[in-house]
């Protein structure tokens, strides 16, 4: 076994256990607090959790199937959580996320039956194209995540709140464009090490996204759960008049964005 296929193997690993725990976290804090807009989030974080099972089975449609259902998912959650009931670019992103998803699927559907029934080789392009779509959605939903999470960030960073979920939000921010770039070098990845099909190649390719990966679900898990203690830590020594709860605080970030 390769060296780049072990280091890979172990990153994955590393982080498949940080998203189950988001995940498992996300669940609790849900059923704890009845906040319905979770639900997006933990379906996100189960798809990127699943993804890996798909690559390892080798199983394409699969794979494009979950991670469109992930990226759809963030889309919603940061629609509910960030611009509830409020004009935002909402209705464009989704839209178009939904054309990409339906066109990724298709391409690679057509792709995957044409290489099985040995049609003419123009059609494994469609692989390339299929790989740009799915790319060009991680991208955008990751973005918008990102700048939701800023905005959030910049709104409540002067407020009497505790620090830690003012760091939350900027951390946030700061692991989806992580996420982002991971959706960059997938797009790399198809257009340089898939064409020269190099073991090398694709391998370091391959180490490059699972860090992205890596970066973004250490830091959600830092933010879910490591800063979360925290900040429930803050809730039981402060008292009920001078705490503003997180909830309180997402109130606040709607109305500034009016």
């Amino acid at each position: 076994m390769e060296p780049t296929t072990i280091l890979n193997i172990i990153l994955s690993l590393t982080v498949l256990l940080f998203l189950i725990l988001v995940t498992v976290r996300l669940f609790k804090k849900m059923k704890e607090t009845k906040l319905a807009n979770l639900k997006w989030l933990i379906v996100f974080f189960l798809s990127q959790s699943l993804i890996g099972f798909t690559k390892m089975a080798g199983f394409d449609l699969g794979f494009y199937l979950i991670e469109a259902i992930a990226f759809l998912s963030l889309e919603l959650f940061t629609k509910e959580t960030f611009y509830k009931d409020q004009q935002s670019a909402f209705k464009p992103i989704f839209v178009l996320s939904v054309i990409l998803s339906i066109a990724a699927l298709t391409l690679n559907t057509i792709a995957s039956v044409a290489t099985n029934a040995g049609l003419p080789d123009h059609y494994d392009s469609y692989h390339l194209m299929d790989l740009y779509m799915l790319s060009l959605l991680g991208i955008m939903s990751s973005l918008w995540y990102a700048s939701a999470s800023f905005a959030a960030y910049n709104q409540t960073k002067e407020e009497d709140i505790d620090v830690n979920i003012k760091k939350r939000y900027k951390v946030l921010g700061i692991t989806a464009l992580f996420l982002a770039l991971q959706g960059a070098c997938l797009t790399l990845f198809g257009n340089i090490a898939v064409p020269l099909t190099a073991e090398y190649n694709q391998g370091f390719f391959t180490i490059i996204n699972v860090s992205y990966s890596l970066v973004f679900a250490f830091g959600n898990f830092y933010s879910w759960i490591l800063l979360g203690k925290k900040i429930e830590k803050s809730r039981e020594i402060a008292s009920s008049e001078d705490e503003i709860s997180e909830e309180e605080m997402m109130k606040m970030i709607k109305e500034g964005t009016k």
